[in-house]
């Protein structure tokens, strides 16, 4: 056998293994869940927002509207070939604290017992006049040459 002839045999072998090797799932983990041993260093009554920070670090987010609710927010995605990434694992960990600070309530949910949020139909009022789209693109035609 030629060495043409060998090279020939073991191309469309190593294309199909490239191939088959782009099926294998993809799996990516997101975000920070403290571990169990972190989470049973907190006291509540007795943590404050302070040592929670040195214990388990920021949170991956605080409420907006209630600056006393911290969530620490872990994923892990699972991805084949040109799909799109599907959740296999979630996890939250809520934390609340009192006006003084204090950690009141520990939470942990995973994916399960997330509660489905609806959206709104309202619009979030704004300052300012609602205007229309005419009103839009002729106040808009003086700004191109600026």
């Amino acid at each position: 056998m030629t060495q043409k002839t060998s090279v020939m045999m073991i191309a469309p072998a190593l294309l199909l293994a490239l191939l088959l090797s782009g099926c294998a799932p993809k799996r990516q983990v997101h975000g920070y869940m403290p571990g169990v041993s972190e989470i049973a260093a907190l006291e509540p009554g007795v943590s404050t927002k302070a040592s929670v920070v040195q214990v388990l670090g920021t949170p991956a987010f605080i409420n907006s509207f209630a600056d006393n609710r911290w969530h620490y927010v872990a994923f892990r995605t699972e991805q084949i070939g040109f799909e799109e990434p599907n959740i296999t694992e979630y996890q939250v960990l809520q934390l609340i604290f009192d006006v003084e600070q204090i950690l009141k309530t520990i939470r942990k949910g995973n994916k399960d017992t997330l509660i489905a949020l609806s959206y709104d139909e309202d619009v979030t009022p704004s300052s300012g006049r609602e205007m229309t789209l005419m009103e839009q693109l002729i106040g808009n035609l003086g700004r191109f040459n600026e």
